[in-house]
């Protein structure tokens, strides 16, 4: 069984980042980056294992997956100077077969983990939370070949996305895609 995450419902504020792992990350992230100032970053299933930058929160629906680890966080440029994050990184996982240093939510996976984290978002009370790399697409994983790539680019998760959206409050947004169709930028960006 994970860690309670009851105790950090509403305990965070300000501007996060959610990275999914769509061709367009690097893309939105440098494009926000540009303009938001200063934010958390929540990484999202192998982001966490791949990103160097420091951030705050990893979520996925499949924290059962092994290499979804802090000892494989990348070692940012920060770690290098001395400055080991790795054990400040909270972790987020849907409820049920979690490790025990993840954090468990009682939240069902409803369609992709970059849903999950955005409920998880929500629920740790961020005023702004911006999705880059979650375009919910056909362009699938950054990491996949293109004969293999998922396609979020389906009605019925694209239904999911919609009915959830009035819960949000306006809080959520998107750097690309249907989602920035959907929910709208978090500020002009030139595409």
């Amino acid at each position: 069984m994970g860690l309670d995450s009851t105790a950090l419902l509403g305990a965070f504020r300000g501007r996060l980042l959610i990275m999914g792992s769509a061709p367009c990350l690097w893309d939105d992230v440098l494009a926000y980056e540009v303009q938001a100032g200063e934010h958390d970053k929540m990484v999202v299933n192998l982001v966490g294992v791949i990103y160097e930058g420091v951030f705050q929160h990893w979520a996925s629906c499949h924290m059962d997956v092994p290499v979804f680890h802090r000892d494989n966080i990348r070692q940012s440029s920060d770690m290098r100077q001395g400055n080991d994050i790795r054990a400040s990184v909270y972790m987020h996982g849907r409820g049920g077969l979690v490790k025990p240093d993840i954090y468990s939510w009682g939240i069902s996976s409803r369609g992709s983990s970059g849903m999950f984290a955005v409920e998880v978002a929500v629920a740790l009370g961020y005023d702004e939370i911006t999705l880059a790399g979650i375009p919910l697409d056909d362009s699938g994983h950054f990491y996949s070949p293109r004969n293999k790539w998922d396609n979020f680019h389906t009605p019925s998760l694209h239904k999911i996305w919609e009915t959830r959206k009035p819960f949000w409050h306006g809080k959520v947004k998107s750097m690309s895609g249907w989602s920035r169709s959907l929910l709208g930028g978090p500020f002009e960006v030139s595409q």
